[in-house]
This record gives C-alpha cells, structure tokens and sequence, in this order.
C-alpha cells in the first residue's frame, strides 16, 4: 500500500488488519467506520494511547506484536490475555541485560534487550543488543502457555535526548500524549536547544485544536513548545518514529584566490593562537552547529590537514576555485543537500560571533532566507532554507551569481545592534584598519 487511500479501499471487508501503529492509528482517523474483528500492532514499541484509540473506534480487540527486521520482523506477540509477549523460544534466545554491565539482569528489573538467532542461518546474530527496554514477567499468563514473555517495550535506551535539566525526552513520552487527542492523526516531533532553551517543534496533521496545556505539564524540564498544522500520509512517509534533533549546519568559503590580499584569507591571523577560519569554525560550534563544511583552495587544505581532527568539521577541496564563488558553494552544499537549513559564511568577515549565529538562528523561517541587518544593510551570515538549497544544487547551465538566486525567494530581514556583520577584510589596508595586524 502506497498511501492512505489505498489501504482504506483495501480493509473495507477485511477481518484482519496487520501494520505499524502509527499508519493503522491515522486509518482509524480517517475511516472510523471500518469494522475489522482484529488488529494487530506491529513495531518495536506500541503507545499505549493507540491500542486504546483504535480499540474503541474500530470495536475490535487489538494485539501486538514486537519485532524488528533484524529478526524477521517479529519474535514476541501478546496472547488473547493481553499480559505481555510470549517469545519464540525455538527460534530465539532472550536476554535482559543491564546495559552498563553488560550482565544479566536480576529477574522482574528492567534492562536491555539481548537476542541470538537459533535459526536464521542468513543473519546468524549472537547476543545482539537491541537498544530496547522492558524485563521478564515471571508470573503465569492466564492464556495458559508457558513460553517466557516480556512485558511491554518501555523505549529505546539510545532514541532520548538529555534536556537542560538533566532529565531524558523520549519519542514515547510524545506519542502517548499525542496519539490520545482524538484531533491528533499523524505527528513528527523534533528537538532544539537554543542559547540553553529546550525547544520541542511539533508537526501534526489535525482536525481541529490541540491544547497543549497538558503535555507541557506531562512533560520533563521546562520546555518551550510549538505546534503547527500540518498535512501528511504516514503510509507515505514510513521510517522508525524518533525524536529527531534539529541542527543547524554551517558552510564557510575559503576556497578563493584572495588576490587582493595577496596571501589566503582563511589563513590571515585573528590573534596570535588562531586564524580567521580556526576562529569562524570555532563561534559556528559554539553556535551549537553539529556540522560544519569548510570549501578551501589547495594552498589552505595542507594547513586544514595540520588541525585537530574533529568529527562535526569537514574540509572539501575546491579544485577549481577559479570557477567562481558558486561552484564553492555548490560543492560545500552537496555535503549538507538533505539539510532543512544551511547557515553560509564567508571567510573574509572573521568577526561572527556565536552570539550573532544564534540571534539569526532563533528567526529562521523554512519560507524564506534569513539576513542580519544593520540600519538598512544586510549583512552576513545567511541561512538558507531547503527550498534554496535544493534550488542551487538542481542549476544546470551557468552558475547564477547567489544574490541573483536570492532575489526569487522572499527574505526575512534580522535587526541587529552590531555592525560587524558589515565588515569584510579583503586587502591590507582592511587588516589594518580592524587592528588584526
């Protein structure tokens, strides 16, 4: 099934339906009035709010079954008691491990998943950690099987962030709220943090409004929440449901000739410990940017290969810095083309701060491009939206120049108190007039 309407159209007589939770959810949403006698929930966790969401839309008792493609997709399904997850113990070997030890479990207490295949000469896995949580149940089911069970998947130990506060947020934490709202039928979720503001971004498909005022409550720490509406088919978008983490990279251009200057700029002296590109990759990471593309020239690359290496730093060469400014950028956005945004740089104005990055960061908007601007000048850094980004990567014939290419998306103009974002060094006497000789 490739889309929402499409799996309507084919349960319209169905007994027996079998799908992930979310999509099986949102069904649910959109055609309340099917009536099949059975579901069952496949997925390495199901939210508790969907059992109930489906089981009383739909009238129809609903099972789980957990699994994961490493195991051919299920080993654990709940029995008509509905008291946890009977194992497939001839073909499975089950673990629970404390996941610092690395050692058993005491019985009853939670741990980490562990499983070796008995069976699956394709994927003969031996003692392979899951990353899921949950414990044994030792009491006897009422079903009347003996096989061993597991109590409900509690949640991912690596799929968290650890908030300000010290406290973990977790895809599950969201998903038991969220999916309750009968107005709620599909949502992704996302995670910032902002000069040490927790930030939760909210995308939902609804039917009407959602009052967060419960969640916020619910929730860990102290965190600042947006929700916008959006339109989606989950049967469309289908992946593993994670809190994902918004990051913002960043790409610097150094890859010029700087012939005015007459030496590389991006190895010009900021001070007597760092260069002007040590010093703009330096504010971008403490910007809190988890990426930064670096374009330089082959007379930059050998010093770039001197710096302590770090894994958040790329450097691309440009061999043909000749080609034009946006041929760097070009080759520096291949690196970052899946990104919702993009923070652009020029090596030449050294002066950024973090501080102005995360000023420029908080207005972003996926509409439009984002400037600072200093008594009616724009100035640098820009960010750069997807739609943009897409758009100069899809160039074909000559390279458009940048400003001409910004001039067809609206801008979203930043007043800023500082006028270095105005400042560029491109000569000597441009050193010297900024005391960075």
């Amino acid at each position: 099934m490739t889309n929402a309407g499409e799996a309507i159209a084919l349960s319209q007589d169905a007994r027996f339906l079998v799908g992930l939770p979310s999509e099986l959810l949102y069904l649910c949403r959109i055609a309340p009035g099917l009536r099949p006698d059975r579901v069952l929930l496949t997925a390495d966790y199901v939210p508790e709010s969907v059992i109930v969401a489906i089981r009383e839309t739909w009238k129809c008792e609903v099972f789980t079954h957990y699994g994961m493609t490493e195991t051919g997709f299920g080993y654990a399904v709940d029995c008509p008691s509905h008291c946890g997850h009977h194992t497939r113990d001839a073909d499975i070997l089950v673990e629970i491990i404390d996941p610092q030890t690395g050692l058993a479990a005491h019985p009853g207490e939670p741990g980490e998943i562990v499983l070796t295949m008995l069976s699956n000469e394709a994927m003969p896995l031996i003692r392979y950690r899951t990353g899921d949580r949950s414990r044994f149940l030792s009491t006897p089911c009422p079903c009347g099987s003996n096989l061993l069970r597991l109590d409900r998947i509690e949640s991912r130990f690596a799929d968290q962030v650890i908030l300000t506060t010290g406290e973990p947020l977790n895809i599950r934490m969201l998903d038991e709220w969220m999916f309750s709202q009968p107005a709620v039928r599909a949502f992704n979720a996302s995670y910032s943090r902002v000069r040490g503001e927790d930030r939760l971004h909210l995308s939902a498909d609804t039917t009407g409004p959602v009052d967060l005022t419960d969640l916020k409550a619910g929730l860990p720490g102290n965190l600042v929440i947006r929700l916008d509406d959006t339109c989606f088919d989950p049967f469309t978008q289908r992946g593993k449901r994670t809190l994902q983490t918004e990051t913002i990279p960043a790409l610097i251009l150094a890859s010029g000739w700087s012939e005015r200057m007459g030496q590389p700029k991006a190895l010009l002296k900021w001070d007597p410990a760092a260069t002007f590109l040590e010093r703009i990759i330096s504010q971008y990471l403490e910007a809190g940017c988890n990426r930064v593309v670096c374009t330089v020239n082959r007379m930059v690359m050998p010093f770039c290969e001197t710096l302590p290496r770090r894994p958040e730093v790329l450097f691309v060469l440009n061999e043909h810095p000749e080609w034009g400014r946006m041929h760097s950028i070009k080759i520096g956005l291949q690196e970052l083309k899946e990104s919702p945004f993009c923070l652009l740089q020029n090596v030449d104005n050294p002066f950024v701060t973090a501080e102005m990055i995360r000023t420029i960061l908080d207005e972003r908007d996926p509409a439009a491009w984002t400037s600072p601007e200093y008594q009616g000048r724009g100035g640098h850094p820009v960010v750069l939206p997807q739609s943009i980004i897409r758009h100069i990567l899809e160039q074909t014939g000559p390279d458009i120049p940048l400003r001409d290419i910004l001039l067809m998306f609206p801008c979203k103009r930043v007043e800023v108190e500082d006028d270095s974002i105005l400042r560029n060094i491109n000569t000597p006497d441009d050193l010297s007039r900024f005391q960075l000789t």
